[in-house]
């Protein structure tokens, strides 16, 4: 969007980029789409073009899933472009993004090279060991998708397969081995065999998270940055702990006083309760939605000033009792109403002005705490419920 051939660069602004962005964002939220089927990317460019710059379009954390960068080395092709290597291309934006979001997954949605170092003679050797420095670049900078542009333009022979240039040739089709050799290597998830468009929601979200490395919620728990107590007769102030049944499996965890939320305590396949308490601007990772068989219980006290639920939270479906207390939530989406085993909710202390009237389709619902609310002026999307 950093860019000023777009039709939202012209009489308009970053501002309202952002709220044209979120606008939409919350409609399709409200729809109950949520990231196991639609998944967005807030992407720029390599470098900013126009009078903004990419940070002025940020649409915040709560309201994108992945970053993105696209970015091309036009080498010699035109007059306006040079050859340059992928670190020249990217490192800059890179770095900005990170200042941006620290836990958001980084893909490149749209990348290529031309073969053309200087003149206008294709230099295979030169692609070739840029797409090799490219791999290197993806894997050293923890990459987790990336979407080469296999189609020639004007005078660009960007084709790393299929093109009219190449070192091997396979099938008749002339292509880059330093392409093939990177995508062969392990470092690259590779296609189902029975279907190669399908890749579980973790992968495709860009998660890190992998279950199968712990042998056992001991080890998820022996795992995390912080002291957790085990089945504690008082509960310490400040302390984590966590309430064990005779199979050492993990039935309630209370976070306290945490910087981040790790994801591995979503690996724990027998919560029942979670607790989130005194943190400093925390976001509910999307893992959260591993837990959708097993949580009853969720509750946020006090985490965020400005707390945004992600969409994934709708997916917990077994959920009786939830909790939201005083973390500055101005917006319950209209996606509560897929909480359908839903009997408590709390919402005390928050900055709502509105309640969805979705909520009246939660039939389970018999609690429902509103204190504290001091924009919430009406009930009226309630009226002709069991609430009024």
């Amino acid at each position: 969007m950093n860019g000023n051939w777009y039709s939202w660069s012209i009489g308009s602004t970053p501002n309202d980029y952002v709220l044209a962005w979120r606008h939409t964002y919350n409609i399709l939220l409200n729809t109950g789409i949520d990231s196991t089927r639609l998944q967005w990317v807030w992407s720029v460019n390599r470098n900013d073009y126009g009078q903004y710059t990419a940070e002025e379009y940020w649409v915040g954390e709560n309201y994108t899933h992945w970053l993105g960068i696209n970015g091309f080395n036009g080498g010699s092709s035109a007059n306006w472009s040079k050859w340059e290597w992928p670190n020249e291309i990217f490192d800059n934006m890179m770095g900005r993004l990170h200042k941006l979001s620290s836990t958001k997954p980084i893909s490149l949605n749209a990348y290529a090279t031309v073969g053309v170092r200087t003149g206008n003679t294709t230099d295979v050797q030169s692609k070739n060991e840029w797409l090799r420095q490219m791999c290197d670049y993806v894997n050293r900078n923890k990459i987790k998708m990336a979407s080469y542009n296999n189609v020639d333009g004007p005078n660009q022979d960007n084709m790393v397969f299929g093109g009219t240039h190449g070192d091997v040739i396979w099938n008749n089709f002339k292509a880059y081995s330093a392409y093939r050799n990177c995508l062969q290597s392990n470092d690259w998830i590779e296609p189902n065999i029975t279907n190669p468009r399908l890749i579980t929601d973790e992968v495709f979200a860009g998660s890190p998270l992998d279950c199968s490395i712990y042998n056992s919620n001991k080890e998820i728990i022996q795992s995390l940055p912080f002291r957790v107590d085990i089945n504690p007769r008082v509960n310490s102030p400040g302390s984590s702990y966590a309430r064990v049944d005779y199979g050492g499996r993990v039935t309630d965890f209370t976070l306290t006083i945490v910087n981040t939320i790790p994801t591995s305590i979503f690996c724990l396949d027998s919560l029942k309760s979670l607790t989130i308490e005194y943190g400093t601007s925390l976001t509910i990772p999307p893992e959260i939605a591993r837990l959708r068989s097993y949580l009853t219980s969720l509750s946020l006290i006090e985490i965020s000033s400005s707390l945004t639920l992600p969409s994934e939270l709708f997916n917990l479906t077994d959920l009786v009792s939830l909790s939201i207390i005083f973390c500055g939530l101005e917006t319950l989406p209209g996606a509560i109403s897929q909480l359908s085993a839903l009997s408590e909710l709390d919402l005390t202390g928050n900055r709502l002005t509105s309640i969805p009237v979705t909520l009246a389709q939660i039939f389970l619902l018999r609690t429902l705490v509103l204190n504290a609310n001091p924009g919430l002026l009406s009930l009226d999307n309630l009226q002709g419920t069991q609430f009024c």
